[in-house]
């Protein structure tokens, strides 16, 4: 867990605060975080899934088990 004490995360937001993009085949979920109301120069968002990056591909940070990383 990243911050079990949340010193460092406020919020958490999970599967269900996603959004149902319609793809060839089927459909991705992401997050827009411009939904969520808050100053997007203090917020992140930390994920294990390249796809959700969609709407907001500047603030994501890409978790994997070894640790996180920010995508170009």
């Amino acid at each position: 867990m990243l911050d079990p004490r949340r010193r460092l995360f406020a919020h958490r937001l999970f599967r269900g605060a996603c959004l149902r993009v319609p793809v060839p085949g089927g459909a991705l979920l992401v997050k827009d975080m411009a939904r969520l109301g808050r100053d997007l120069a203090r917020t992140v968002l930390v994920d294990n899934t390249p796809a959700v990056r969609a709407r907001s591909p500047a603030r994501l940070m890409l978790a994997r088990k070894s640790g996180c990383h920010t995508l170009p």
